[in-house]
């Protein structure tokens, strides 16, 4: 290196021309120019090493700016040109220009004519290598142009702690047009964009560099030299180039790396000890051009339009900064071996130096220290030091000398040693034959000095008698100044206090005019922040309307709920109020109805108490007047059977008393014919004896007869008196019968009516029953509805709170902030006003009521929430007559967050019309939705077991291991095969539900793009369910490769080009499979166990895949490994990795559930043969079909026990061939005697499907 020297930053500044849209709007030409080296702008001159102005050609920019900077280069310097300025002020113009137009090229293409033609016309001797490098720094990422892979490179620094863009393309070159033609590449690949000042506005920042060194072949001399030519991107306002999207973040990043070079300029100008280079990588790059070894030239680009004023004017403060800042610069030179050894001696000799006033200092320090005062003339001084530094180095090297010579004489040297010494002492006397000689030539010298000096003293003598004369003329002239300096202090009295007061009325017009522009921007800013107010306070109002609107119309829901609640508990005439525009109003009108509803379900409640007392003592008569009626049937009945008994006895006793009277009348006239005839044989005998008395004799025979028939009379009347006593009898009982007879009808008559009554209380008991169930449903609805109000309450006083926050901050802040946020706060209002239609929009289309789909909202009644999702939640939930089913139904219910935004809505409605779509067995079935009157509900079944994930997390703490034992298992657990433990099966099971759901899913042309364990959900009977597709696509009617959400996925689930790529198709599901394999096998277990997600992307890069889990066999991790390949196409589909799950299946003994004794081992069998080789027989060799019913099916894939199985042992079956099958075959089994399985599973589960 050379000896350093310090130069100033040179500062140029050029003005362009007017453009056509600032002449069209009448703006005003501001830059006043004075010489060659000021502008002045309103009133104030700005100072600059040189000033262009609008009609300035190329060339002179050039030739005043750039042509000195090459000859620098090409001797060793380092050399910066760039140009700084607003957007739109000429910046790539003046750099560029028009790259092969001779006139209007800018400083590059001239800078490289000029280069090559400066080494054409150098010495042959030299050598060249010119290098060029050209980058962009876009987004503060450094991007090669040379080669557009290289799009993030870093800065490092070398050696000598010079900064330089590690990796960056260097171009050898050897002549100008192939740096045209690298620059013509490298410009084809920077960013541009229009904006409203500039339709090739310049989107990063660009930087030219040409790296010289050259070497001379003669002399070996190596000089090296860079040269950066950049060109910046230009300062924008957001509200004058209406930049959005991509263009407001490259202009956000723009303008924070020129603050950051601001920042740098400010430090650097106030000799701050710390300058922040590291806070942009541009500043970094340029550290050595801002305040380091670099000859720097900056051209600030300035636009004269009245209309960027206050730009300019910046731009301005900012190249006088600049030219502050004073840069040491040096020739970058690699020094020869000859040079580096003179180096080295100069700076031994300094060494020394610095040794001995170390040696000086210490020793001064000592003495000081011990408590010796050292006196002034032995204080350390540094002339002294220097001179005894070098006498110290002559009496070292004399003392070296002279033991050397004594030791010569008094000891015994060898020959050799002898004659080096005569040698040393022969030099030495020759050195001191050349000392004599010199000192007689300085004699000589001497003698002719004095001489000289007589002759000078003579000159000095006359010269002093001039002096004399001259010191007279000097009096006098002397004394004439000082009349006129009395004279010309007078005039000069008089011209400071003119001047005096002319600063005094200079300063105060200034002062005027600084009062009159401050007055001015606070009227303009004032007018603007006025102007915002307006908008804010319209836009605010037009908020609360809209909060009012949405808040009436919440309202009439809410009473329209109301009336339909006084409608269900009776109450008919409740009736919905017209609206009365009022918010407190209709709320206070919703209390009374709350209140008055509350009343009327305590009246209800307090009635339907009474009528269950009422029928309770009801019942209680009616089983005493049931209990009364029997007693009665029974005495009746008793009656009745005693009055038959006894009219039979009477007919009886009748009958008999005709026969024995018959029987009387018949012995009585026999025995008076006997006794008549007895008496008249007796008078025939004693006829002779008694002819006399005959007469006496028939008289006494016909008393007797008399006698007879009174006795006879007698009786008939005793017994006609015994049949009346028996007919008053039978009359008194027929009289009791008929009291009994009419007694029991009017007991059925009242029982009758009791049944009746009994019927009537049953109906209006049943009636109670279903308005109490519709009060218990009122009174939950009306805790819903209470809830809601509330909640509806606290969110209008949080609305009604943050719009007076908001209110209040914005109007501070609208007072603090310049004219410039007025553009920003437009773009937000943009911003925010297209976002309130996509979310209008959003509303309408899930607003359209689908009748195939739509359920009563007031049939759902919500419950507990079961768990919160990618965007929304889910909650348990009874739905009433839900698809025409009678009764209750639990189902789950998908809604969104209350903050919701538009993406998640429309992944919520992505959802909806995916799952109106599908229909399989293992993906989530979807009974309905509540699109009206209310947030958007998604009605889908209720998945028992939740989340596979969870299940298998707990399903750790039913036993020790989830492998089992591999030999058969208890009874009880196959009756409870929901809580049982896992087994090796079951979990192959479950991966095969899952990829026939997701094989439904891939031939319905559908992407899940979120397949994990966390969204499968396990239903009665452990079946899978697939759910969560509020992100899938139709890979052939969406664009499923951007992905649409803001939603956050999981990277470890993710394929590879779905990370790096955002590429979604069915391959990147079959990765995302395989994750979900892994937590299968593992129980729920974290994949990428201990690494974090930032660490993943380069592990997945350099092909780190999981190792195999525990327990998991070979077969199983080589089916995860084949779904992580690299190439989506080399992963399996779906349907395959199904056909492998099912021979896994086969293969596991444990499977079936069945011990060596039962026919597990051959149920499932495979033999290699298709169906068409050899058919089926039984054992009696007749043919037998190829699937086994779908329910046994279902049960054993399942784990679940078939009750009807028969138990007997089994009997081989054979082919028509004769062999084997290893099928069984039950001899008392009816249902399955005649049924087999297929040899393919894939068959068997096709058959199970169906």
């Amino acid at each position: 290196m050379a000896d350093l020297a310090e130069c100033n930053i040179k500062v140029m500044c050029r003005f362009r021309p007017l453009n056509e849209s600032e002449v069209n709007r009448g703006d005003k030409y501001i830059a006043k120019f004075q010489g060659e080296d000021t502008v002045v702008i309103a009133s104030k001159p700005y100072a600059f090493d040189r000033v262009f102005q609008s009609s300035t050609s190329q060339e002179q920019v050039y030739n005043d700016c750039a042509k000195k900077i090459v000859k620098d280069v090409l001797e060793g310097y380092n050399g910066t040109i760039f140009a700084y300025g607003q957007t739109s002020s000429g910046k790539t113009h003046t750099m560029e220009g028009k790259l092969h137009d001779p006139e209007g090229m800018g400083i590059i293409p001239r800078i490289v004519q000029d280069i090559f033609n400066y080494i054409y016309s150098m010495d042959e001797n030299l050598e060249f290598h010119i290098k060029v490098s050209y980058f962009e720094i876009y987004l503060d990422k450094i991007r090669d142009l040379l080669d557009v892979s290289k799009t993030n490179l870093s800065v490092h620094e070398d050696k000598n702690r010079v900064p330089y863009v590690k990796g960056c393309t260097e171009r050898f070159v050897c002549s100008p047009d192939e740096v045209m033609d690298t620059i013509d590449e490298g410009k084809s690949n920077r960013h541009v964009a229009v904006t409203n000042m500039n339709e090739h506005s310049s989107r990063s920042h660009s930087i030219f560099l040409i790296n010289v060194k050259q070497e001379n072949t003669q002399t070996e001399q190596k000089l090296s030299g860079k040269l950066y030519l950049v060109d910046l991107a230009g300062s924008e306002k957001v509200s004058k180039t209406g930049a959005e999207g991509a263009v407001l973040d490259e202009a956000k990043n723009i303008n924070k790396s020129l603050s950051a070079l601001g920042n740098v300029i400010s430090a650097l100008a106030e000799g701050s000890t710390y300058v922040p280079y590291r806070d942009s990588k541009m500043t970094r790059i340029l550290q050595d051009s801002l305040g380091g070894n670099c000859r720097t030239t900056i051209v600030i680009c300035c636009s004269p339009s009245s209309y960027n004023e206050s730009e300019t004017k910046s731009t301005l403060l900012f190249g006088q900064r600049a030219k502050t800042i004073k840069n040491t610069v040096c020739v970058n030179v690699e020094l020869t071996a000859e040079q580096w050894k003179k180096k080295y001696e100069k700076e031994k000799e300094k060494n020394k130096i610095l040794r001995n006033t170390i040696q000086w200092l210490e020793n001064e320090l000592n003495r000081w220290r011990n408590g010796e005062t050292v006196p002034i003339d032995e204080q350390f001084d540094k002339e002294k030091a220097n001179l005894e530094a070098f006498t110290v180095d002559k009496d070292i090297t004399l003392t070296n000398d002279k033991p050397a010579t004594a030791i010569g004489v008094i000891g015994n040297f060898t020959d050799a040693e002898r004659r080096k010494c005569e040698e040393e002492i022969a030099k030495l006397y020759k050195q001191l034959d050349d000392k004599d000689e010199e000192i007689n030539q300085q004699s000589q010298l001497v003698e002719k000095l004095k001489t000289q000096m007589l002759d000078q003293e003579e000159l000095l003598a006359s010269t002093r008698r001039d002096q004399d004369n001259m010191q007279a003329e000097l009096n006098r002239l002397q004394a004439e100044n000082d009349a006129s300096k009395e004279e010309v202090k007078e005039v000069l009295q008089a011209l400071e206090e003119l001047a005096v007061n002319y600063d005094q009325k200079s300063q105060e017009v200034e002062d005027k005019t600084k009062e009159y522009e401050l007055l001015s921007d606070e009227l303009n800013q004032k007018s603007a922040t006025l102007a915002s107010i307006d908008a804010e306070l319209q836009k605010l109002k037009e908020m609360t309307n809209h909060q009012k609107k949405r808040a009436a119309e919440m309202m009439a829901s809410l009473l329209k709920d109301l009336a339909e609640i006084g409608i269900a508990v009776g109450n008919n005439d409740v009736k919905q109020p017209e609206g009365t525009g009022m918010i407190d109003e209709e709320f206070t009108v919703a209390r009374l109805y709350i209140s008055k509803m509350k009343s009327e379900v305590k009246t209800m409640v307090k009635r339907c108490k009474q009528l269950e007392s009422t029928q309770t003592e009801s019942n209680k008569k009616m089983e005493e007047n049931e209990k009364e009626l029997a007693a009665c049937q029974l005495r009746i009945s008793q009656h009745e059977a005693k009055i038959k008994s006894l009219t039979e006895y009477l007919q009886n006793v009748e009958q008999k008393k005709r026969q024995l009277e018959e029987s009387v009348d018949a012995l009585s006239e026999e025995l008076v014919q006997l006794r008549a005839q007895e008496k008249v044989h007796e008078m025939e005998k004693e006829h002779l004896n008694k002819v006399q008395t005959a007469n006496e004799v028939k008289q006494a025979v016909e008393q007797q007869i008399q006698s007879h028939r009174e006795t006879h009379q007698k009786q008939i009347s005793s017994l006609r008196d015994e049949v009346e006593a028996k007919a008053k009898l039978i009359t008194d009982l027929q009289d009791q019968n008929q009291k009994m007879m009419l007694e029991q009808e009017r007991l059925r008559v009242e029982h009758e009516k009791l049944k009746a009554t009994d019927q009537e209380k049953s109906r209006k008991l049943h009636e109670l029953t279903v308005m109490q169930d519709r009060r218990e449903q009122a009174r939950q609805d009306l805790k819903g509805l209470e809830e809601t109000v509330a909640k509806e309450l606290q969110t209008l006083h949080n609305l009604r709170k943050l719009f007076v926050q908001d209110l209040a901050t914005r109007v501070k802040k609208s007072a603090e902030i310049d004219s410039d946020d007025t553009g920003g706060s437009a773009a937000q209002k943009q911003k925010i006003s297209f976002l309130e239609n996509n979310l209008e929009q959003l509303t309408k289309v899930h607003k359209q009521e689908d009748p195939k789909w739509e359920f009563p909202r007031k049939n759902l009644v919500l419950g507990k929430t079961l768990g919160e999702g990618e965007f929304g939640k889910v909650v348990k939930a009874t739905a009433f007559h839900l698809k025409g089913r009678a009764g209750y139904t639990t189902v789950a219910v998908k809604m969104l967050k209350e903050n919701a935004s538009p993406s998640e809505l429309r992944d919520l409605l992505s959802e909806f019309n995916v799952l109106k779509q599908v229909n399989h067995p293992h993906v989530i079935k979807l009974y309905g939705a509540c699109s009206q009157d209310g947030p958007l509900l998604l009605i889908v079944e209720y998945a028992k077991y939740g989340s596979l994930r969870g299940f298998l997390r707990e399903s750790r703490k039913v036993g020790p291991g989830y492998l089992g034992s591999g030999g058969s298992r208890n009874s009880s657990s196959l009756d409870h095969p929901d809580e049982r433990a896992l087994t090796m099966g079951d979990l192959i099971s479950f991966a095969w539900q899952i990829s026939q759901g997701m094989q439904y899913l891939a031939e319905m042309k559908l992407v899940h793009r979120d397949l994990a364990a966390r969204n499968i959900l396990v239903a009665e009977g452990r079946k899978m369910k697939i759910s969560d597709f509020g992100l899938s696509r139709d890979v052939y009617e969406e664009d499923s490769y951007v992905k649409r959400s803001q939603g956050r996925i999981p990277v470890k689930w993710m394929a590879i080009e779905s990370l790096f790529d955002h590429i979604y198709t069915t391959q990147s599901d079959v990765w995302s499979f395989g994750v979900l394999l892994w937590e299968i096998v593992t129980l729920g277990g974290n994949p990428y166990p201990g690494i974090p997600p930032e660490r993943l992307f380069n592990l997945l890069k350099t092909g780190h895949r999981m190792e195999r889990p525990d327990n998991c066999s070979e077969e199983m991790y080589r089916l995860m490994l084949q779904c992580w390949k690299q190439e989506p196409d080399k992963r399996p589909v779906f349907a395959d990795i199904s056909k492998d799950l099912e021979k896994m299946m086969v293969k596991r003994r444990d499977y079936l559930d069945l011990a060596a004794s039962t026919p597990s081992d051959s149920l499932i069998y495979d033999d290699g043969l298709s169906e068409e080789e050899t058919p089926l027989v039984d054992c009696n060799n007749a043919p037998l079909p190829r699937a086994l019913p779908s329910t046994w099916i279902e049960n054993k894939l399942y784990g679940m026990s078939d009750p009807n199985w028969p138990g007997e042992s089994p009997v081989p079956l054979t082919r028509a061939d004769g062999t084997n099958t290893g099928f069984p075959r039950y001899p008392n089994d009816s249902v399955y005697a005649n049924w087999m399985l297929s040899p393919s599973a894939a068959k068997l589960m096709d058959t199970f499907d169906s």
